[in-house]
Parts: C-alpha cells; structure tokens; sequence
C-alpha cells in the first residue's frame, strides 16, 4: 500500500480525470469539506503514536476517500 499523503482538490481532480471547469465549480463545494477532513486525519495520522487510534484514522481516511470517489463518480453537474 502506498503511503497516505495529503491531497489538494486539484489533485482529486486530476486522480478522477476531471477537467471541464463547470463540473468542478458544481463539485467544489461538495468535496471541499470532505478533502479538508481526509487531509486533517492524514495529519493526526503522522503525529498518533497509539496503533489502535492509528487504525481508526486509516478507517477514517480510506472511508472519506470512498465518499470523494463516490461525489466524482455519482454527482450530475
């Protein structure tokens, strides 16, 4: 598995292949908060030294990272 790192919305963008200006002024405020949140538990992720809240985070992000490619994929803009 390669290792989690921060993600700026361009970057997603990009990831998903999605380039028309329109659909991503329509998904912006979708994935704002929810990139904001997978890149803060990728932070407390580096920081966490208990293996067991380390484990909850990497749930938390994989879980977000989901709901991102599932806005990408789903939402008609």
């Amino acid at each position: 598995m390669e290792p989690l790192t921060q993600k700026s919305l361009e970057m997603f963008f990009e990831e998903y292949g999605i380039i028309d200006p329109t659909k991503k002024a329509c998904l912006l405020p979708l994935l704002t908060p929810l990139v904001y949140n997978y890149n803060m538990d990728i932070v407390k992720l580096e920081s966490e030294g208990d293996v067991y809240k380390q484990k909850q985070l990497q749930t938390s992000i994989e879980e977000l990272a989901q709901k991102i490619k599932e806005v990408m994929e789903e939402t008609p803009c």
